[in-house]
């Protein structure tokens, strides 16, 4: 964590650049030096490697410049770029930029003038314009106020954290040589944000004193007099030293590492241990003017432990007695730094990003941290199946459609070519039903195939069909464990082979969270790679002007779900502590479905619109545990009767919650998306059946014709559905093609005991190792028919190219380029 505080705001107010990537989105930054006599016209220049800051009414933020050949027009709240070179997307040479609203103002080269009521005055700001640097540019402000407006306090209290690195974009100026530019981006530095920041911080910095240095603490108080012999002391003196200097390396190799890769370290110093040595001797020769005044402190702190040693010799020991209870209240204070508090599981990276803002998370997290929390996870690793050329061609034929382009570099970062915002946004409710599998639910399963699932389990069909025979015609067996849902699928869109990502509720939720894949190596919620740069759901409701609630009966921490759905910022979640007699309504995994639901409503009649609101279901995961007076219609005698009486049990809590919802005033304004995270107890040979979960979208006001898609989906297309439904107009990053996209060809992956690769009417199967398996089939006449060896070879090099894009770019966090 770096902080930098101010006493005095320098002239002019500039935060100079730290160490890592960032926005080119916000405009060129141009150096004085890069003039060329063969430009005309005006145009604005600002000193390379600086960020150019203007008030806003949450903090500070950038101010977006643009290159300009002709003239520079000023008003309030607006600058209008006029000539033949205006900013992208205008072809005119004309286009007006709004900078945040009346009020706002610039920065250029001075100071802005900004009385106590947060009112700006007039004021004239110096810059660089065209070839003469004492052209003066003039704005008169029109005194605009600011919601509360900028306090002199907190200008004289700015603290800027970051870590970032210069991001260069090579542009043509009117035909003239190329020019580099160097951009950056900086954080959100309101004083409330940063002493958050700086709180957070504090937390992972303390965690790793905890982890390493209480140990040698305890063993000191613990060795009383012994301490006092040279021999004892020099050794401790020795661990410590070692430690220092570990902790140092780490530091200062992170600096050159966060460059490459645009996160603190993680499996990269085991993975690549043999390259440390130049990567530290690299991170010394351009971190010299912070290495060697470290050194020199560590070394003047060294020498002054040794006087006070040498000062107060021997050190005064009590008995044993006295010593225990020290080391034992050491102990638990060093247990509890070190897990970074009470809550129920330790933190982790994905702690740092509670509030979605990946720069504040950075500055909270520490590169020791991250590397004590994922050391020895060696077998991460890139894939080079293909060259990475034509991997990239392959995955864009998969994901780029008619409605979607994907940004040259980056074929993971897509731009709809025509976003449409609805004149009302939309609601959005998530419904995650825990282990919801399509073969138990008559709705996407047949009777006939479930009564010949069932079959299977026994030795002969004639035994499972006595078992069967026990029950009474009308059980649920028969007519389905899901009669809720299935009524809500008459009336909605439902998709008949949508797919889970995974196979664990973490691999599914990421999945839909993130449209990010799990992979072999890793999974990307419980990873170090939680750091890298990538769009969530949440993400661009929330810059499209949404509130977000998380509503879960789960246990507080359970799977890291409230951090994972928290990445791009929740604003309010419910967990089970949030249910005052949570104890009564409760099994030992959580609150159970129906209080869980009705909770979710009464939350959602309060919350602001338009708002998204997730919610994860509880009872059907094990244990198996109901309310004792939930009904239990599948008898004892029936194999996974426990499971399939949680279903509908469960079932029966979105009965409960869509009855409460349909009165509701907002019920006609917002999309119901219901999906199940993974499968469980389906039949080892049937591989369609492997991560086959229900997903329906349910809107009867919205969409007024009710469809049954047979396409293959899965859990990465939700992201780029919901930027289709909300026309999002900004890049953003999905491994997955939009739901309402009925023309491009769809696909879907599957990852559990084996990799499933399918695309219509076909499916491919791959061992873990990617190598093939030989279970493929074509689906054109019904049942599964092998493929021949052209197809397999074909859809088994589409499915490597998908797997490579997303794992390289995951593991080398090109996911998304340096932009907000």
């Amino acid at each position: 964590m770096m902080l930098i505080f101010s006493a005095v705001i320098p002239q002019p107010l500039y935060a100079q650049i730290a160490a890592a990537p960032l926005d080119h989105s916000g405009g060129l930054f141009f150096s004085p030096e890069q003039q060329h006599p063969g430009v005309q016209g005006n145009y604005v220049m600002f000193p390379p490697s600086t960020y150019v800051l203007s008030p806003h009414a949450s903090g500070w933020r950038k101010f977006q410049s643009v290159f300009l050949s002709g003239n520079y027009h000023s008003t309030d709240a607006k600058q209008t770029f006029e000539g033949s070179s205006a900013p992208a997307g205008r072809k005119d040479g004309k286009d007006t930029y709004n900078d945040g609203g009346v009020g706002s103002t610039f920065i250029i080269n001075r100071i802005f003038f900004v009385d106590l009521n947060g009112k700006y005055s007039t004021g004239e700001y110096k810059g660089y314009t065209g070839l003469n640097e004492d052209s003066t540019l003039t704005r008169t402000a029109a005194g605009g106020n600011l919601n509360g407006g900028v306090r002199l306090w907190q200008i004289l209290s700015l603290g800027i954290g970051y870590a970032q690195v210069n991001h260069e974009t090579t542009f043509k100026v009117k035909g003239s040589d190329d020019y580099k530019a160097s951009t950056s981006e900086v954080t959100d530095t309101s004083s409330g944000t940063y002493l958050l920041n700086m709180f957070y911080g504090l937390r992972f910095d303390l965690s790793v004193i905890g982890k390493l240095f209480f140990i040698p603490e305890i063993l000191l108080v613990l060795l009383g007099r012994a301490s006092n012999f040279k021999p004892v002391y020099y050794t401790f003196c020795a661990v410590y030293t070692v430690l220092t200097m570990a902790v140092g390396h780490v530091v200062f190799t992170s600096l050159y590492v966060f460059k490459i890769y645009g996160r603190h370290i993680t499996f990269e110093y085991t993975a690549f241990f043999h390259e440390f040595a130049s990567v530290f001797r690299e991170s010394v020769t351009t971190q010299a003017h912070i290495f060697f005044p470290a050194v020199g402190l560590l070394c003047l702190m060294g020498y002054g432990s040794y006087r006070l040693w040498r000062e107060f010799y021997p050190l005064p020991f009590g008995s044993y007695k006295f010593h225990i209870p020290w080391a034992v209240l050491l102990f638990a204070v060093g247990l509890l730094i070190g897990r970074g508090g009470w809550q129920e599981k330790p933190i982790v990276d994905n702690f740092a990003f509670a509030d979605g803002t990946y720069k504040t998370g950075y500055i909270r997290l520490n590169s020791v941290f991250t590397l004590l929390t994922y050391y020895g996870q060696k077998s991460v690793q890139e894939y080079n199946f293909m060259e990475q050329a034509d991997a990239e061609r392959i995955f864009r034929e998969l994901t780029d459609t008619e409605k979607v382009m994907s940004l040259p570099g980056y074929p993971m970062t897509n731009q709809l070519k025509y976003p449409v915002a609805p004149s009302k946004p939309y609601n959005f409710v998530f419904l995650i039903m825990e282990s919801w599998s399509a073969p138990y639910m008559a709705s996407l399963t047949p009777e006939s195939k479930r009564r010949a699932d069932f079959y299977a389990q026994f030795a002969s069909a004639e035994e499972g069909q006595k078992v069967l025979e026990r029950l009474p015609p009308d059980n649920p067996f028969f007519s389905g464990l899901t009669p809720a849902f299935d009524r809500l699928a008459a009336q909605g869109i439902l998709f008949t082979r949508f797919y889970a990502a995974g196979s664990t509720s973490i691999e599914g939720i990421m999945a839909m969270v993130s449209s990010l894949q799990p992979m072999r190596d890793f999974e990307l919620g419980h990873s170090g790679m939680i750091q890298n740069r990538f769009s969530t759901v949440s993400g661009l409701l929330k810059e499209s002007g949404y509130s977000g609630l998380f509503v879960t009966g789960l246990f507080d921490g359970s799977s890291n779900n409230d951090r994972i759905m928290s990445l791009a910022g929740i604003d309010k979640i419910i967990q089970k502590s949030s249910f005052p007699d949570a104890d009564k309504i409760s099994d030992s995994w959580g609150v159970y479905d129906i209080p869980s639901v009705q909770r979710l409503n009464e939350e959602l009649k309060a919350f602001p619109t338009p708002f998204f609101a997730y919610y994860i279901s509880v009872t059907s995961h094990t244990p198996y545990q109901l309310p004792e007076d939930a009904p239990q219609p599948i008898p004892d005698f029936v194999l996974n009767y426990e499971f399939m009486n949680e279903i509908y049990y469960s079932d029966k809590a979105l009965e409960v919650f869509f009855e409460a919802e349909s009165k509701s005033p907002h019920f006609a304004d917002t999309i119901y998306i219901i999906t199940g995270d993974h499968t469980n107890f389906v039949k080892p040979d049937h591989p369609t059946d492997y991560g086959h979960v229900p997903f329906l979208i349910y809107a009867p006001h919205i969409f007024r014709t009710s469809q049954r898609i047979d396409a293959p989906a899965g859990h990465a297309d939700l992201l780029p559905t919901i930027a289709e439904l909300i026309g999002y107009p900004r890049p953003f990053s999905a491994a997955g093609v939009s739901l309402l996209d009925r023309e491009h060809p769809r696909f879907a992956y599957n990852f559990g005991n084996y990799f499933r690769w399918f695309e219509p009417n076909k499916m491919l199967e791959t061992q873990r190792d990617l190598s093939e398996l030989g279970r493929n089939c074509d689906f054109t006449a019904g049942d599964c028919k092998p493929l021949s060896a052209e197809e397999t070879a074909y859809y088994y090099k589409r499915f490597r190219a998908y797997y490579q894009v997303i794992n390289n770019a995951i593991i080398l966090n090109r996911i998304m380029p340096a932009e907000k």
